[in-house]
């Protein structure tokens, strides 16, 4: 008996080992598998892999870098196991299989452990190109951290070879039902379409349906993003995974669900394949002597329009008859409705279905499919007749290579135009259901039709002719994987230009609002300029186009020079010649008019700044009293020009010999006057006055300037979005010069301050410093303002200040802006075509500007700000202006932001106007956000901070903590704890993501990786001081706070002075129990608002 299954276990192994090796002799095999460690390679270099906590050769980090190494290797793992499944029945050899002693189950074990066995050699060598990436010399040291050589051995036999071995089961055992290798490239295809959609569905979902997802899914993704979630910043430089791993339980059920595959592809094993074969061995082809070859020059004089249409016709047929195709789009449909309906704004409340919320939900998906199909099918097409064995027939017909190239690559731009016109129907489907549509032909196609099918075209036309110039289909594949590779990695050191990184275009960005976005045509001279290239390319496909029974190199390449002569050369030299004359036109763009830097360069520069300008970041210079600017703004010819002066005055106590003037990069022109003055201009264009009488302390002096924005046309990302057709939207910075140095633009990753040989902590001042309170958080002391903006007849301009007029003059708009109110000497200004609703609150105006099609949520707006005043009047001190502004603005790539300045609240397309309030349900974040800027007019432009660690906390954290406040008074406890709960999560989910050390309150200072603690931690802890020691002793010493600093200049207050207050407001045993919270990161709170006579007094507990 025993030697019986010792027999059966060797003709398995034996089996299995002639698969391992068949499949190792493949090109395809290891080719991917040199692709994968190259990857691996690759990968570690990247900047975006772990972080200043998380080092990058961390066990999670190296198991997070496995998924991203896997995607594309799950299309391989596809055809390899489609392969091993049916070859057999492909080939021919099955009926001589057959014949053999060995038995159905061994055969079918055979493969399928070889397969796994080859796919999991491939993975675990991607693997140890991520370790070799780690220790490769160019990768920097401080990025790496200790090897945790058990945790990483953990990572490679839980993550990487179960991963092999689930993927390549399930398509072996597919392969084996459909016996058909494009049925099963086709589901690995759509497999990757719904993992990476559900990616973004997976928060949707509640506790129980994130469990079954996270058992079911064969990657392991989502166990293991459940497992990382789990983990605190500390755990995951350590360990590969807790101690309750939802991925060891994937991994389980994914070992038996193995099993189960095996038994199914068992069960499917057919052994009629022979019939279904042509078993009669063919006869050899008759030699063809170079002496005969190509003798005749067929003559297709007047029909070649019937040819092309008889081929095309029939290329549509095959194309309309193929499965694998309209799968492929169904489920892109599908997969991009469930994603649609699902799409969110702003702390998870959902949007309306307007088209600029619903394009970014919709394009990945479109693009994934089009990439399957412009790459996958096009190959397909060109090799068909192969597959077909018709080739030698369609070489004997009357049919020139052209027509069949052209037919072809007309029937891709079909297919490719439905795929469009399906995302449309899925878009405007959506928006129908949802009961809102707002598309006009114009947004569908400056917005989704335009962006999907031109580079789509492109990959298309340039897959058609890499197939028809390779020696096989797999060849053809493996190029354009590498050119899409090569797109991904293209902002890397070297090979980041888009003339030269494949189908890197930039969009223009166009928003609803502007469908011009920065009216330069960028996309399009880049689409003309990829265009020309795929189509001298299919010059070269058009000579070498394979027809008949395989040539070798040498044939084709003898063929095609002989076919070179004629048409084909006009055609091609016509098309590298457009294709230069484009791409000259482009680098004077890019790298003439505007400048060009790759992100290494961008780097340095950014270093070299910081090292030239600190040193003056204390120079001395006088203050700003007031200033006048009259701004000429031309949105048709994307022209500017400003003309003004500021009345400077010397607060310094001290004589002023020599000042600084910081002159905005993105100016055409500039010209600065000052009587007695002689200037000096550095490259970093900063501008050093040494006053040839010094300035008294207290004396005054007017400084005037000109300066012109003119159209630059556009560089490497596209052109500039500051004046635009419809929407300008400008800070002050970008046309005004600035007193004093500015300390914005500092490099913020520690590794990079690193590798530009920069302390690794910015340089801010602390709290503590004496300097610190002597210069404001914005560079400059309040002033007063005299603005005069003239922009086209039909658009409205908005400034801060009092409307002093608005008439028309030679058909242009010119409107005076005048503040008495102190104000920053920076401010934004906007133009566009706005409809404008008015109304009062109190003795404040209340203006909305906005699009018309945009007004769905004004009115909540406007009661937002009704509501609001009052409440933060009583709660911190009088409102100082008589107007409040809010005003509409593009939405760029996915905007969502509201900001504030003096009296004016911009508000991006895609936040609050586009925000789906209509269930009772929805939490009010359009209120919630309003009430957030409007309270920045307390907390930023009455009090202005200092220049120092903590100076977010007096603006950013005691905004959010009025919002939270606010929304509870006027909306009720139960919305206050929504709004609550949403910091709440918000602050644990990005605490855990942080890239660098998390700050204290009272020392966070930069924007973006720090928001968390700026806005949700210190909000937080503010309600906490208000639960614990009572909202009237907290805004008492709040409204005194504001008094005390109200529009005061030097010295500023910092966050010390903050804690001070605060610290006034608690008794001694309650702000010894809650200063820690400010001060140190690692304390965790919990405080809700409660409902009864004594609402917002809720108990606090720690943890």
């Amino acid at each position: 008996m025993w030697r019986s299954v010792v027999g059966r276990g060797r003709l398995v192994a034996h089996m299995a080992l002639f698969e391992i090796g068949r499949q190792v002799r493949q090109p395809l095999y290891w080719i991917s598998t040199i692709l994968l460690f190259l990857g691996g390679v690759g990968l570690m270099a990247m900047d975006a892999l772990g972080s200043s906590q998380v080092p990058r050769n961390a066990p999670t980090t190296l198991a997070i870098a496995v998924v991203f190494l896997s995607l594309p290797y799950v299309v391989i793992m596809a055809a390899l196991a489609g392969d091993a499944a049916v070859r057999d029945g492909r080939s021919g050899f099955q009926p001589i299989l057959q014949a053999t002693p060995i038995q159905r189950w061994q055969h079918v074990l055979g493969r399928f452990l070889g397969v796994q066995a080859a796919t999991v050699a491939a993975a675990l060598v991607g693997f140890c190109g991520l370790l070799a990436g780690s220790a490769a010399p160019w990768v920097q040291a401080s990025a790496m951290g200790p090897y945790h050589w058990p945790q990483i051995a953990l990572v490679a036999a839980v993550m990487v070879a179960p991963l092999a071995m689930s993927v390549s089961a399930a398509f072996f055992c597919l392969a084996a039902i459909t016996r058909s290798i494009a049925a099963t490239t086709t589901a690995a295809m759509a497999f990757l379409m719904v993992f990476v959609a559900s990616l973004g569905l997976l928060d949707l979902l509640d506790s129980t349906g994130r469990i079954i997802v996270s058992l079911a899914e064969p990657m392991g993704v989502f166990a293991l993003r459940a497992d990382v979630s789990d983990m605190t910043v500390e755990q995951q430089a350590l360990y590969a995974l807790p101690k309750d791993s939802w991925l060891i339980l994937n991994r389980l059920a994914w070992l038996g669900a193995d099993l189960v595959l095996l038994a199914v592809s068992l069960a499917f094993e057919r052994r009629d394949d022979a019939a279904k074969v042509r078993t009669e061995p063919k006869a050899a082809p008759a030699p063809v002597h170079r002496d005969q070859a190509w003798r005749i020059a067929p003559s297709f004089a007047g029909g070649a329009w019937p040819m092309f249409a008889a081929r095309l016709r029939w290329e549509l047929a095959r194309l309309r008859r193929s499965p694998s195709l309209w799968v492929m789009v169904v489920i892109m449909v599908v997969v991009s409705t469930f994603g649609l309906r699902a799409h969110t704004t702003v702390d998870s409340a959902p949007s309306l279905p307007a088209l600029r919320i619903l394009t970014p939900e919709l394009l990945p998906w479109v693009v994934l499919a089009g990439l399957a199909i412009a790459v996958f099918h096009a190959a397909d097409i060109v090799w068909r007749d192969r597959d077909l064995r018709v080739a030698e027939i369609i070489d004997a017909s009357p049919v020139t290579d052209l027509a069949l190239m052209a037919a072809k690559l007309a029937s891709m731009a079909v297919v490719l135009a439905a795929v469009a016109a399906a995302a449309c129907a899925t878009a405007f489907g959506v928006q129908a259901w949802q009961t809102y549509v707002d598309g006009r032909p114009e947004v569908y196609f400056v917005l989704l039709v335009g962006p999907l099918l031109a580079p789509l075209f492109v990959l298309a036309a340039t897959s058609i002719a890499v197939a028809a110039l390779s020696p096989n289909r797999y060849v053809g594949w493996g190029i354009m994987a590498g050119l899409l590779a090569l797109t991904a990695v293209g902002q890397t050191k070297g090979f980041s230009h888009p003339l030269w990184d494949f189908m890197d275009t930039p969009s223009g960005s166009p928003s609803e609002m502007n469908l011009m976005g920065d009216g330069t045509g960028v996309f399009w001279w880049f689409s003309l300029y990829w265009t020309l290239g795929a189509g001298a390319l299919l010059t070269l496909a058009w000579l070498a186009w394979p027809r008949g029974l395989p040539m070798g190199w040498r044939r084709r390449w003898i063929r095609s020079r002989q076919r070179l002569a004629g048409r084909p050369a006009l055609v091609g030299g016509a098309l590298v010649l457009a294709m230069a004359a484009v791409g000259t036109f482009i680098f004077v763009n890019t790298n003439v008019r505007n400048s060009f830097s790759t992100d290494d360069e961008l780097e340095a520069g950014m270093g070299a700044f910081e090292k030239a300008m600190v040193p003056l970041r204390d120079a001395p210079g006088p203050a700003i009293a007031s200033m006048r600017v009259a701004i000429d703004l031309d949105p048709r010819r994307h022209a500017l020009t400003a003309r003004g002066d500021y009345l400077l005055e010397n607060r310094t106590g001290r004589p002023l010999k020599t000042f600084h003037l910081d002159i905005p990069a993105g100016l055409s022109d500039w010209e600065v006057r000052l009587d007695g003055a002689r200037q000096e201009e550095s490259e970093y264009k900063v501008v050093t006055l040494t006053l040839d009488r010094p300035m008294a302390p207290g004396e005054q002096r007017r400084l005037s300037f000109e300066t012109r924005i003119r159209d630059n046309g556009f560089g490497a990302n596209g052109g500039s979005l500051g004046i635009v057709d419809n929407g300008s939207f400008l800070h002050s910075a970008a046309f005004m010069p600035r007193v004093g140095v500015a300390l914005g633009g500092y490099l913020t990753d520690s590794l990079a301050r690193e590798r530009q040989g920069l302390p690794r902590e910015r340089p801010t001042r602390g709290a503590s410093d004496p300097l610190a309170p002597q210069r404001a958080r914005g560079g400059a002391d309040w002033l007063t303002s005299d603005i005069t903006v003239t922009t086209a007849g039909d658009q409205i301009p908005v400034a801060p200040g009092r409307r002093v007029f608005d008439r028309m003059e030679n058909g242009r708009r010119v409107v005076r802006f005048v503040s008495d109110t102190p104000m920053q000497a920076d401010f934004s200004l906007q133009s566009a075509r706005y409809h404008v609703r008015r109304a009062k609150a109190g003795r404040v105006d209340v203006e909305i500007y906005y699009t018309p099609g945009h007004e769905m949520n004004v009115e909540r707006m406007v009661a937002a700000v009704r509501e609001g005043l009052p409440v933060f009047e009583a709660a911190f001190g009088p409102y100082p202006r008589d107007h409040v502004r809010i005003i509409e603005y593009p939405a760029y790539d996915d905007q969502i932001a509201a900001m504030a300045w003096a009296g004016a609240i911009p508000y991006s397309e895609k936040g609050g106007f586009v925000a789906d309030l209509r269930k009772p349900d929805a939490y009010d974040y359009v209120t919630a956000t309003t009430l957030h800027e409007l309270a920045h007019q307390w907390w930023g432009h009455q009090v202005e901070p200092a220049d120092a660690r903590g100076a977010r906390f007096l603006t950013e954290g005691l905004a959010e903590y009025s919002a939270l406040m606010a929304m509870n008074r006027l909306r009720g406890p139960s919305v206050g704890n929504r709004g609550f709960s949403l910091a709440m999560s918000s602050y644990f989910r990005d605490s855990n993501r942080r890239r660098e050390p998390e700050p204290a309150i009272v020392a966070v200072t930069s924007s973006g990786g720090e928001n968390y603690v700026a806005y949700q931690r210190a909000a937080l802890a503010l309600l906490a001081v208000r639960a614990r020691c009572g909202e009237d002793n907290l805004h008492r010493q709040l409204r005194g706070f504001v008094q005390r600093y109200r529009f005061r200049n030097a010295p500023y207050p910092t966050s010390e002075d903050l804690m001070g207050a605060l610290k006034a407001a608690c008794p001694a045993k309650d702000w010894a129990a809650l200063e820690p919270t400010f001060r140190d990161p690692a304390r965790r709170l919990f405080i809700g608002f409660t409902a009864g006579p004594k609402a917002g007094s809720a108990p606090m507990t720690w943890d």
